[in-house]
C-alpha cells in the first residue's frame, strides 16, 4: 500500500510511514512538517481563549482564510492561511460545488502545535519517500519542508517545483509536472520490495 498526503495530511503520512511498516511507499506534497512555526505568534491568544473557556465561554473561532479578496490582499487577518494565494484557492472549492466552510476553533490550533512530523521523517526509511516541495510556498514554509526532507534517509526523492505556490500543485503545468513525477516514482520499482 502507498500512502499519499498533501499539506496537513502530508504530515499525517510522514507519521504513518514512520511507524507502520506495511506501508510500501510514501508520497507527500507540500507537507505540513511543523505547526509551531506557523502558529507561534498566535500562542498567547490560544491560551487567552482557553482561560475564557474555563470561565464558561464558548471556544473562539478563527477563519481558515481571509473573508474576501480585499482583506486577503492586506494579509493582516488572523486567519490560519491569511495570504491572497490561499483565499483564491479556497474560493475555487465553492466554484467546483464544494461546501467547505472557513473556520476552526483556536483550541484546535493549540492542539495542532503538538503536530511535528519533521521529528518523524528520519524514521520513514527503509520505506521509500517522495516529497514534493513548491519553491514559492508561503503557507507551509519551504525551508521547513526542505529541512524535513534533509532529515529523511534513503531511499528518498525530492521534487522541487520552482516558483510554485502551496496550491499551485493542483492546476496547470505545476500539476502536470507534479503528477508525472509521482507516477514515475511509483513506476521506478519502489513497490517491488
Amino acid at each position: 500500500m502507498v500512502y499519499w498526503g498533501t499539506s496537513f495530511s502530508g504530515g499525517n503520512v510522514i507519521y504513518a510511514a514512520a511507524v507502520d511498516r506495511r506501508i510500501r511507499a510514501a508520497i507527500v506534497q507540500r507537507p505540513a512538517v511543523t505547526e509551531s512555526l506557523a502558529c507561534q505568534d498566535r500562542i498567547p491568544s490560544f491560551f487567552a481563549d482557553r482561560a475564557r473557556i474555563v470561565a464558561g465561554a464558548g471556544p473562539a473561532q478563527v477563519l481558515c482564510t481571509a473573508p474576501n479578496l480585499e482583506v486577503a490582499r492586506a494579509e493582516t487577518t488572523p486567519a490560519l492561511f491569511p495570504e491572497l494565494h490561499s483565499n483564491k484557492s479556497f474560493v475555487g472549492i465553492h466554484d467546483c460545488g464544494g461546501r467547505w466552510e472557513s473556520g476552526m476553533t483556536q483550541q484546535t490550533q493549540l492542539h495542532m502545535l503538538e503536530f511535528e512530523p519533521q521529528s518523524m521523517t528520519r524514521r520513514i526509511a527503509p520505506t521509500p519517500l517522495l516529497m514534493v516541495v513548491p519553491g514559492n510556498d508561503h503557507t507551509v514554509l519551504r525551508p521547513s519542508q526542505l529541512i524535513s526532507f534533509g532529515k529523511a534517509r534513503e531511499p528518498r526523492q525530492l521534487v522541487y517545483l520552482e516558483a510554485a505556490g502551496h496550491f499551485d500543485v493542483y492546476t496547470g503545468d505545476f500539476f502536470e509536472r507534479n503528477i508525472a513525477a509521482q507516477i514515475k516514482f511509483l513506476k521506478s520499482g519502489v513497490l517491488d520490495n
